[in-house]
């Protein structure tokens, strides 16, 4: 009987002292409508760049769950066809980058994100489904959060697929000073693609933060991409400091195709000036401006190419709400012959 009651008493200071938690599943999104200019063909159209819709939740205090849809895709085929780029992949062949003018798509396209993350202990977790790797800096950003309206063309040319499918260790603390790290494996195929060759990619990603507003990382990558061995690593840093902010990054890519290797490489680096208006709907004005330049292959000469973006970012209501972004593009390419690229964008987002 003491047993029984012992128990029993047990188990009511256990259930007490477990932290009580949000269970209700909470909405949230965003959404991009663009206007894109392109002066090189005298050409412009609109097009909704991002529609997306997530919910996300708490099942119980070990484990939580995302999932992030994006509806933009079933009206890809009126998206403007708003980026040429020549340039050669890692098996030699000369590409076409561009932005798809049709397509059709199912249910299962639509999925951005979909994640089952189990917390044991505080600060770390495991991860599994779907979700964004651990490789780079502007890679852990949302396209709500990044600085510009496009992303930077080293996860164009340089780095993996943003998304992938796998399980992911996530550690992070703060004493003595911030850190966090990483892992993970993966099937290597991309987000919303069935495994090909049978084989697990993993990344790795390390990041620091020895002072407030400085953070390093260093990301390394490895597997089969297109059915080519490939290591990528990628170093990356970022200062905030009277309201001036600058990033940079760099990584480097080596594909084995088992007749030849290649090398694949590319940097970028951006600042902007985060201006903050009292007692206004505009809350702030951020000027700002970002380099980048792509090394698609060594092995071939004059491929490489880079982009510089100036633009303005104003900010309506609360921080990262709502925004309204102008950006200007210009292209510059090593092979003279090559079509210049020069284009301006509109942009409108709202997130909730």
């Amino acid at each position: 009987m003491k047993k029984l009651l012992f128990f029993f008493v047990m188990l009511t200071i256990v259930t007490f002292s477990q932290e009580k938690v949000d269970v209700s599943p909470k909405f949230y999104g965003f959404i991009r409508g663009w206007h894109q200019t392109d002066f090189s063909k005298n050409q412009g159209a609109f097009s909704m760049k991002e529609a997306r819709l997530g919910i996300r939740g708490n099942v119980n205090e070990t484990f939580s769950y995302k999932l992030l849809t994006d509806f933009a895709r079933f009206n890809a085929g009126v998206a403007a066809k708003n980026e040429v780029i020549s340039y050669t992949d890692s098996t030699g062949a000369k590409k076409t980058k561009s932005v798809t003018t049709s397509v059709s798509a199912g249910i299962t396209d639509l999925m951005v994100d979909a994640e089952v993350t189990f917390t044991p202990v505080k600060y770390f977790s495991i991860t599994a489904g779907q979700f964004v790797i651990p490789f780079g800096l502007e890679n852990q950003k949302g396209n709500a959060d990044i600085d510009f309206v496009n992303r930077t063309l080293l996860y164009a040319v340089v780095t993996p697929e943003l998304r992938d499918m796998g399980v992911m260790a996530s550690y992070s603390a703060t004493v003595p000073f911030g850190y966090n790290f990483k892992a993970g494996v993966y099937n290597g195929s991309g987000q919303n693609k069935a495994e090909t060759d049978l084989s697990n990619n993993f990344s790795i990603r390390a990041g620091v933060q020895p002072l407030a507003g400085l953070g390093f990382s260093a990301s390394f990558y490895n597997g089969r991409l297109n059915n080519n061995k490939t290591n990528i690593i990628g170093v990356s840093a970022d200062v905030s400091a009277f309201d001036f902010t600058f990033a940079g990054e760099f990584a480097h890519r080596n594909t084995d195709t088992g007749a030849k290797e290649y090398v694949s490489s590319g940097f970028y680096g951006y600042g902007y000036y985060d201006y903050a208006i009292s007692n206004s709907m505009l809350t702030h004005i951020l000027p700002g401006a970002r380099f980048e330049s792509v090394e698609p292959n060594d092995g071939v000469a004059k491929d490489g190419y880079g982009r510089l973006a100036l633009g303005v970012t104003l900010q309506f209501a609360k921080m990262n709400y709502a925004k309204f972004r102008i950006n200007f593009e210009t292209y510059t390419y090593e092979n003279t012959s090559s079509d210049s690229i020069n284009r301006l964008v509109l942009e409108f987002l709202a997130r909730y």
